[in-house]
């Protein structure tokens, strides 16, 4: 630790207050302030009167002890004044801080002049002598941001002059990440420094492909910074940094088609993504996942996966899947996927009287079920059953066993035990995995071209009479002329009449 002194004006320019002290760290101590002329000015002289009362250092006011006063002796030889005022401080004042302020003049309680004293070397340090090197930069972990700080020209007009007291705080930032490098001049007057930006940087852009890197430098003596200047400059994200899919699961969600056939089936399938493992890019984070199948995009996000409706076509289709970040940049992944095709069953069915070798016959107990049934196997995995089951016409529930009918064209005798004067419902059903068709014929009476009903009121055509009070027609029937009804009014309206009403 030495002793140092610092001179500041106090009345004008030709009178000054000599500070004795030192400073170490952060903690200055000033031993004594003495009140001197300037010995190049003493024929200007300083009296009593011009003397200040106090000074104020760090906000607080010490007094001036003037010792002797100055008369305007022109005779006296240069340098020969007597002049001397101490300020009252004691034997030392200790101020925790490496530079605070001082007020002095004439009444410096009401028109001092305040300046920034310290023991250090403060130096200037304005804008113009930070030069940051760069205006804009890539962050791709490459680039090297340089920040340079220099003494002004000796012709400049600024005042620029890096202190070699100081340590220069060197500072790059972008959002949360920030490196710093301390610096001090070493005598020399001019420092550059530079930083390559980690790319990992990048996080801190997370919604744009360029943002702000602020660079700055501060100016500390002991721990307290003193000046500090800064600015921004553009930093962009390389294109480089883009998402990636490393892979993408999809599955049928609809449920209808069983996940052991592992197939997608035309009309019972959709196409959803259920799982999506993507690395984001940087930090920024995925916005939209959508999926392409079959020139319709199905839009979704990480949180809610796009999903296709039921798939109305079969063979090989691409899913393109593209997501997005918040960036804007963009990535995709297409697979192939193959649908079965699929078509819902079919079935014709014919029911006729016939004997028990199958010889059709009008008065058969029998009857043979002609049966024509269509089935999608779905590679193998779609089964089909066809079951037949029959009940008198005038019952509601059928009551006669389950039979089991070849899928295909197929001929079948079934029954043994139908009553010739009765007609019987038969109930075809055609199921596979997807779908059930359900087809009900009948099998009639014996055949009659006409027949009474015994013992009632009733005629039928084409089978024998069964409905009492009721015409019952078997056979087509065709009217070659106007049909006409008598309303309960006795009124008449034709069949003509309620077509056209109809509008057919």
């Amino acid at each position: 630790m030495s002793t140092t002194r610092r001179e500041v004006p106090v009345t004008s320019i030709y009178a000054k207050a000599v500070f004795t002290g030192n400073v170490s760290g952060d903690v200055t101590t000033i031993t004594s302030v003495t009140f001197t002329q300037n010995e190049d000015d003493w024929l200007l002289g300083v009296k009593k009167e011009d003397m200040p009362s106090v000074m104020i250092i760090d906000g607080k006011q010490y007094r001036w002890t003037v010792h002797s006063y100055f008369t305007l002796n022109t005779i006296v030889a240069q340098g020969t004044w007597v002049k001397k005022a101490t300020l009252n401080i004691g034997t030392k004042l200790t101020i925790r801080k490496p530079f605070f302020k001082i007020v002095y003049g004439q009444n410096p309680t009401q028109e001092g002049t305040e300046m920034t004293f310290s023991f250090y070397d403060l130096g200037s340090f304005v804008p113009y002598g930070f030069d940051p090197g760069a205006s804009e930069f890539e962050i791709d972990g490459k680039t090297a941001v340089p920040i340079n700080i220099e003494n002004a020209d000796e012709d400049s007009l600024f005042s620029v002059k890096l202190s070699s007291d100081a340590t220069y705080r060197f500072k790059w930032a972008i959002g949360s990440k920030s490196y710093t490098l301390d610096k001090k001049t070493s005598g020399a007057t001019r420092i550059n420094t530079s930083y390559t930006i980690p790319k990992s940087w990048n996080e801190e852009i997370k919604n744009s492909t360029a943002g702000s890197c602020i660079l700055s430098v501060q100016v500390l003596f002991g721990s307290q910074v003193y000046q500090s200047r800064e600015t921004a400059v553009r930093a962009t994200v390389p294109d480089d940094c883009v998402p990636v899919i490393n892979s993408i699961s999809i599955a049928d969600t609809k449920g209808r088609v069983p996940a052991a056939w592992g197939m997608f089936v035309e009309h019972n399938s959709n196409i959803a993504i259920t799982a999506a493992n993507i690395t984001k890019s940087y930090g920024a984070d995925i916005v939209s996942v959508n999926m392409e199948l079959n020139d319709r995009t199905y839009y979704g996000t990480p949180s809610a996966l796009p999903q296709s409706y039921t798939l109305e076509d079969y063979g090989i289709m691409d899913v393109t899947v593209k997501i997005r970040d918040t960036r804007g940049r963009t990535a995709e992944k297409t697979a192939k996927v193959t649908v079965v095709e699929y078509n819902p069953p079919t079935i014709q069915v014919d029911s006729m009287r016939c004997g028990q070798d199958g010889t059709l016959e009008n008065e058969g107990v029998y009857f043979l079920a002609t049966t024509d049934s269509t089935y999608s196997t779905c590679n193998g995995k779609n089964k089909a059953t066809l079951q037949m089951q029959y009940k008198l016409s005038s019952q509601g529930v059928y009551t006669s066993a389950v039979k089991e009918l070849p899928i295909g064209e197929a001929t079948t005798v079934c029954g043994g035990d139908l009553n010739t004067e009765f007609s019987y419902d038969v109930r075809y059903v055609l199921k596979d995995t997807f779908n059930t068709v359900t087809v009900i014929d009948f099998v009639s009476t014996a055949v009659y071209a006409m027949h009474f009903l015994h013992g009632g009121r009733g005629v039928a055509f084409g089978s024998k009479a069964t409905v009492e009070n009721a015409v019952d027609f078997t056979f087509d029937a065709i009217f070659r002329h106007g049909v006409k009804f008598i309303k309960s009014d006795g009124s008449e309206v034709t069949m003509q009449q309620i077509l056209n009403k109809l509008g057919l």
